[in-house]
């Protein structure tokens, strides 16, 4: 059994002085030597008096006199100010000044002045604290405060949803492309809220697809309708804007008549069935 009192488990680590030398020429600390060599700092100090040389120490703390520190501090210097000249780390200063019982000074804020009859007026126009901010150089925060001091009634903010209902509602129409360009949303958060929409039987949705006759799917391609999505609150509309089109993107206008019998059939597996009645006053 290995005895742990005899010492046969300790490795002592010894020092090399050449590899001391040049550690310390390299500009090392007594602690990191002795975190280096895996010995106590007072192995390194006899180290250091047995070869004559000596490690490079940290620089002392600075000195700072305090009545120094108290004339400049209550003559107005910041603190910043007193770092340089003391040479300090803020940290110090503050310590310096909670030592010497000197008041805090908070940083003053420039207060910008605003007008209150025009931000009133600007308000009740509907801009947005952003644009608002913009305007008087500021903050939405200081704006939204300042909406409460004047007892002004506060924003009512609409929601995505309706936003997006009422921006295919006021076309009657629109496509999937042209709703995410204006809307400056992204793909997927459209998409919710059309989903949220269609479920309450609100809009409407067509994707333009090929149907079984090349007719369709060449003059779909033809007038740049092909695998559109497009929603709609009007079917009378949209249906009127996808006859025009197809009429003006046929190939050939000879037997008129039969191709426009063709489109009708063909439409018939692809459109809803509001919009296939309202398109076949046009086809």
């Amino acid at each position: 059994m290995r005895n742990f009192f005899s010492g046969d488990s300790l490795k002592i680590q010894k020092v090399d002085p050449e590899e001391f030398k040049r550690l310390v020429a390299k500009g090392l600390s007594p602690f990191e030597l002795a975190r280096h060599f895996n010995v106590k700092p007072r192995t390194i100090y006899y180290w250091e008096a047995k070869l004559g040389i000596k490690a490079k120490r940290k620089a002392p703390a600075p000195k700072i006199n305090p009545f120094e520190f108290e004339q400049l501090y209550l003559e107005g210097a910041d603190i910043r100010h007193l770092m340089r000249h003391f040479n300090c780390s803020r940290r110090l200063v503050y310590y310096w000044i909670e030592k010497l019982g000197l008041p805090l000074r908070r940083p003053q804020r420039k207060r910008t002045k605003i007008d209150h009859d025009k931000f009133r007026e600007l308000y009740l126009k509907g801009l947005s604290y952003e644009e608002l901010a913009k305007i008087f150089k500021t903050t939405p925060a200081t704006l939204r405060n300042l909406r409460c001091r004047l007892n002004l009634p506060p924003r009512v903010k609409r929601s995505q949803t309706k936003m997006v209902f009422e921006m295919i509602e006021e076309a009657g129409f629109i496509s999937k492309q042209e709703l995410l360009k204006r809307l400056g949303l992204s793909r997927s958060k459209v998409d919710w809220h059309i989903r949220k929409l269609r479920s309450w039987g609100l809009i409407g949705r067509v994707r333009l697809k090929a149907g079984r006759s090349g007719l369709l799917s060449e003059t779909l391609y033809r007038a740049g309708l092909s695998n559109r999505t497009y929603y709609y609150t009007d079917a009378e509309k949209f249906a009127e804007f996808l006859a025009e089109q197809l009429v003006m993107n046929l190939q050939d206008h000879s037997d008129f008549a039969r191709k426009c019998r063709t489109l009708k059939l063909s439409l018939r597996n692809v459109l809803p069935i509001e919009v296939y009645r309202k398109i076949q006053k046009y086809l």
